[in-house]
């Protein structure tokens, strides 16, 4: 997580929220806190708030108004306000959250969470990416700070603050597993909050309406560094391993299954929920199971096609995988028997994809219909390679 020619703290993420026609971004510097002899000199980061139906205009652009201040990771958007998390550079950083004009990107409100010492202890400029969750009119925010709050969308007030309790030592050169948790924000899920923080190596499950820890893992879980949601009141977690975590009142923080059962640990980026069905990728493969069951049912082998695995997504009957050098689609087909590779530009449906190291994934070409994303995948497209970098 250190590197060492930048003496940075942390990795560069890159996120995107779509809400209404628009697509925001947090670009830019990904540092969020330096000290002060190594703050930059130049620009820091930036939201946009660019419109989808109109060609990918820019309807906006704001930076924080100070110096010091850094925006953390792509916003979260309602029809009443832009929200997004915020740090303000210290020994002792400070996390904000902040609300933002959804047309004009004023701000509207800015408000203080807590502050607290983080692992580089202010020796180090630090790259986090907070992101919020929000249900009615209520923002839930995981600081990774020791304190989980609740805030009130309409001016920011604080229903409540929770904290937790830190683990204060460890490695720069050799984190623990759980240190990379900077993708965790809360999951909410009836009157349930479920925080994964990237300073302790349990998760925890907060009351939505007080704040009140309700329950705990214990350590075991370490490894978990993504929260891919709630099925059957159980939460699907993942890392080197894939856990199903009980929410029930009578069992709830119980580990009901974790695969595999054995020493190895295939986890290769971040899985999602689709239908009954959870998608995990490992480094040449990507696992189906049953969320119901924790059944493995079958796994898609990547490796006949030069392929890895990487992030997951899942929409309209087609898979997404992000890896470091290419984004691949399959089709429904493709998920039912072995893919077979599409070279960019041939077969139907073929989008091409370019990455870029600044802003992550931009895209070429004109969607049909004025649609917003690429149209899906029709049974019999198999897999399609979109862009080899």
């Amino acid at each position: 997580m250190v590197d060492r020619l930048a003496s940075v703290l942390g990795v560069r993420r890159f996120t995107m929220t779509v809400f209404g026609g628009k697509l925001y971004a947090r670009l830019g510097d990904c540092r969020t806190n330096c000290p002060r002899e190594r703050r930059p000199s130049g620009g820091s980061s930036y939201l946009v708030c660019i419109d989808l139906e109109a060609q990918g205009r820019l309807m906006w652009k704001i930076a924080p108004e100070e110096a010091g201040w850094a925006f953390e990771g792509s916003p979260l958007v309602d029809a009443k306000g832009v929200y997004v998390a915020m740090r303000r550079s210290d020994i002792r950083p400070g996390a904000y959250v902040g609300c933002f004009d959804v047309q004009t990107g004023e701000r509207r409100w800015r408000r203080f969470v807590c502050s607290a010492e983080t692992p580089s202890r202010g020796t180090l400029c630090e790259i986090t990416h907070n992101l919020l969750s929000l249900r009615r009119d209520t923002l839930f925010y995981n600081t990774n700070l020791g304190a989980v709050a609740a805030l009130a969308t309409q001016d920011g007030a604080i229903r409540w603050l929770t904290l937790y309790p830190r683990a204060r030592h460890g490695s720069l050169s050799r984190p623990a597993a759980f240190r990379s948790r900077d993708l965790t924000p809360c999951v909410v899920h009836g009157g349930t909050v479920v925080v994964a923080p990237s300073d302790s190596p349990r998760i925890f499950g907060l009351d939505a309406a007080t704040g009140q820890i309700l329950w705990q893992t214990g350590t075991q879980v370490e490894d978990v560094v993504h929260l891919l949601g709630v099925a059957d009141d159980r939460l699907i977690a993942s890392g080197e391993r894939l856990y199903w975590i009980s929410l029930r009142l009578e069992d709830a923080g119980r580990i009901q299954h974790a695969w595999p059962d054995g020493p190895a640990r295939p986890g290769f980026g971040r899985g999602v929920l689709a239908g009954d069905r959870v998608y995990w990728p490992g480094r040449d493969r990507i696992f189906v199971f049953d969320q119901a069951t924790a059944r493995l049912l079958k796994t898609i082998d990547l490796r006949p096609h030069g392929l890895e695995g990487g992030n997951l997504l899942a929409d309209h009957g087609r898979l997404m995988v992000a890896t470091g050098s290419a984004l691949i689609g399959l089709g429904r087909d493709a998920l039912e028997k072995a893919p077979s590779p599409l070279p960019l530009g041939e077969g139907p449906g073929v989008r091409a994809f370019h990455a870029r190291k600044d802003i992550s994934v931009s895209i070429e070409g004109n969607f049909t219909n004025g649609a917003a994303s690429p149209p899906p995948l029709s049974k019999g497209e198999g897999l399609t390679l979109l862009h080899q970098l």
